[in-house]
């Protein structure tokens, strides 16, 4: 009978309040202690910043620095590493954008960048002024989000995210029920550690044009024994 590590278990409980503030519009008295020692910035903001955007270790709770520590090992096993990610809130681009006015988009309910993509691209003005009601002066800063939006890279492709990674995606954009959250970040994890193959292997299977099965890298291994 398998037995759940107790380590990732833990760590699935040191993430599981970072993805419930993402969803929760109360914040508590904690947050807004976390926030007073991260220039303002709450916990969810801070774990999609990367972290040469954060605030330095040594300012920050050691409890925000732990658990940020934790998100961003299981964030990179997830193979989620690009920095346009739905889940980053509207405040964030601030961080991103010079000059940037979160607040007008939040005025008119946009509070994720999720809210501003379909099929992970950017909505157009006209999509999104209907949607919102955003009057024409926000054009300026809408251009300002295409403008970075166009500059960040692409997911590899020997790193798409599995579906479990949306379901946590899901879960911090409002569009999820957090049920039984514990359990379903240490199940993603080791289901995406199982699944991702070593980089060698997929590169080898993009140069030949077809993935190959583990009895078929058994029999290459063999035969070069």
């Amino acid at each position: 009978m398998g037995l759940p590590k107790v380590r990732g278990y833990y760590q699935a409980a040191q993430i599981a309040p970072l993805l419930t503030a993402s969803n929760n519009c109360n914040p508590t008295a904690w947050t807004e202690i976390e926030k007073n020692h991260a220039k303002g910035l709450a916990l969810p903001t801070l774990a999609w910043l990367p972290k040469t955007h954060r605030p330095k270790t040594t300012e920050l709770l050691p409890t925000t620095a732990l658990t940020l520590s934790i998100w961003d090992n299981y964030r990179k096993k997830m193979g989620a590493t690009t920095t346009l990610a739905p889940a980053i809130p509207i405040e964030a681009l601030r961080l991103f954008i010079p000059d940037f006015n979160y607040k007008l988009w939040q005025r008119h309910g946009v509070e994720t960048v999720s809210q501003l993509l379909q099929n992970n691209k950017l909505k157009t003005f006209s999509d999104l002024g209907t949607e919102y009601t955003l009057p024409s002066t926000t054009t300026f800063s809408y251009l300002q989000i295409q403008s970075w939006t166009n500059s960040q890279p692409a997911q590899p492709e020997t790193q798409i995210p599995g579906p479990h990674w949306y379901k946590i995606i899901q879960i911090c954009t409002k569009t999820k029920q957090a049920k039984k959250l514990i359990s379903l970040i240490y199940t993603s994890e080791h289901t995406q550690c199982r699944k991702q193959p070593p980089s060698f292997k997929s590169a080898w299977e993009k140069n030949i044009g077809h993935q190959l099965t583990e009895e078929q890298w058994q029999d290459i291994y063999q035969a070069h024994k």
